[in-house]
């Protein structure tokens, strides 16, 4: 049943290539909710680990060890900030499940209603936001491949129209033990975003493929390179690329978003003090706005440490 399920999945995947363009009511999907992949520009494809991973890719969620908790916050400057918070849990072996909730808001605006005398007669004030609701589950078909399906309930108002739909993403996830040392893997992954069309509004599909591996550079020390790419068949091709350096509990991280014209470049460092895994962000972009991000991650209970 798995083999069926993973060849019709696979033979489904190149018809994203028949998405249409990009737009859509939905463009604040491409900022991603997490502080730790935005730090790594978005490059979490493949990349195994912290509690978001889930966010880019469903099929990660195989490698779920941990019971943990994350909180996100970003503040992007000009009123807008971003809020999230997510769980991932192990269900058996191989198994993992994330849910989460993530929150934009622009901020307020005073709309008025005038009579034909253009005097105002009533005031009311619009939130202007927009938020989903993600649930997946990953687990392992065959030995070292693993597959995943998440869906997301997306809300966005803007002044006084709403969107409201339903999407499913598709993910896959591949790892080569040994691929460059000895415990240094190599991990392949692809999400098939939006893809297919539950409800009305839905935004176009679109497929990212990534990899990442991890070397082991001196004692308690780790270097992770990922690298994420985005085929585009009416604009330009998207690519993410990330590195993180570990020394013992302490992360500094770096990574480039070609989908980001304002904050391509982005800097971050994180703190593990014990079960709490704390990362910070603060960038200036192009516009001399400066945003901030920070997020927790509190392991519950802890099987293993994944990089």
């Amino acid at each position: 049943m798995k083999k069926t399920i993973f060849i019709f999945l696979v033979l489904l995947l190149p018809v994203y290539l028949m998405s249409g363009s990009e737009t859509s009511p939905y463009q604040f999907l491409s900022i991603s909710p997490s502080v730790k992949a935005d730090q790594m520009g978005n490059s979490f494809t493949a990349v195994v680990g912290p509690v978001d991973a889930g966010l880019f890719n469903p099929a990660i969620l195989s490698f779920a060890k941990d019971f943990q908790l994350a909180f996100n916050f970003s503040s992007f400057g000009m009123g807008i900030q971003y809020i999230n918070f997510g769980t991932v849990i192990s269900l058996e072996t191989n198994t993992g499940l994330y849910a989460g909730y993530s929150y934009m808001s622009y901020g307020e605006i005073e709309t008025s209603s005038k009579n034909n005398e253009g005097i105002d007669i009533s005031k009311k004030k619009l939130d202007l936001s927009s938020s989903f609701f993600q649930a997946g589950l990953g687990t392992e078909i065959w030995k070292n491949l693993s597959s995943g399906i998440s869906l997301k309930i997306v809300k966005e108002q803007f002044i006084e129209t709403k969107f409201n739909s339903m999407l499913m993403d598709i993910g896959f996830f591949y790892q080569f033990h040994d691929f460059v040392l000895k415990n240094s893997p190599l991990n392949i992954g692809a999400n098939w975003y939006n893809s297919f069309e539950i409800s009305k509004n839905t935004p176009p599909s679109y497929l990212i493929l990534g990899a990442s591996t991890f070397l082991s550079v001196i004692d308690d020390s780790d270097l992770l390179v990922s690298f994420a790419v985005k085929p585009c068949n009416t604009s330009s091709t998207k690519y993410y690329i990330g590195g993180a350096l570990k020394i013992d509990a302490f992360f500094a991280r770096i990574g480039y978003n070609s989908d980001d014209r304002i904050n391509a470049l982005r800097f971050g460092v994180d703190f593990i003090i014990k079960r709490f895994d704390i990362s910070l962000t603060m960038r200036q972009n192009y516009l001399e706005e400066i945003s901030y991000q920070f997020s927790v991650n509190i392991k519950i209970y802890t099987t293993t440490q994944i990089l």
